[in-house]
């Protein structure tokens, strides 16, 4: 590894853990899906959009946990615009399997253990943006909300640090801008892990 993000990696792990982070405990997601949301409010409705993007960076603090940061977009190709946007994190609890790839030195040599399949569940936090209506191409109607909710999912190795993963999230938002809704969140997701 080259100095500088080696530091960095250093870095972040003393500052939020009081401990070096290794590149093991690093996972990057990129997936992809469905999101069908519904709300409440000064305005009611609901919309569903398979065209969305999930960025999520993981670092792992034991064998069987981790905490997470993730952002999502959801576009609508039929109106040109953004309909959902996320920014958010939480904790996920792996079982029936460790989380991540175990490596064992020895003066002998090294031993690199990483699981084959992965089961997860897990909590999530974060701010919403939902755009509830276009009157007129210049004005659109926005509500900002807080969401809470949980995440499931499970990963197959498919290369030595290539997973498939599916994952299923359900949050519950609340409103906190001037136009309150109230809304239901449901993700389905596919995509690949790093």
């Amino acid at each position: 590894m080259t100095r500088w993000p080696r530091f960095c990696l250093v870095v972040m792990g003393f500052a939020l853990f009081g401990t070096e982070v290794s590149a093991l405990d690093l996972q990057l997601h990129l997936r992809s899906g469905l999101i069908t949301t519904s709300f409440t409010g000064a305005q009611s409705g609901d919309f569903s959009l398979i065209t969305s993007v999930d960025g999520e960076f993981e670092i792992f603090i034991s064998e069987s946990t981790s905490i997470y940061a993730n952002a999502i977009i959801a576009l609508d190709p039929a109106e040109a615009q953004y309909r959902y946007l996320f920014a958010g994190g939480g904790q996920k609890l792996y079982f029936l399997s460790k989380g991540r790839t175990t490596e064992i030195d020895s003066d002998v040599g090294s031993l690199s253990m990483s699981p084959k399949r992965r089961f997860f569940a897990g909590w999530q936090l974060g701010i919403s943006q939902l755009i509830l209506d276009t009157p007129t191409p210049a004005l659109t109607v926005q509500s900002t909300l807080f969401e809470y909710g949980f995440n499931i999912g499970a990963l197959y190795r498919v290369l030595e640090k290539t997973n498939v993963e599916f994952q299923f999230t359900a949050t519950r938002g609340t409103g906190i801008s001037s136009v309150t809704v109230d809304a239901t969140v449901f993700r389905f997701f596919a995509g690949l892990s790093f």
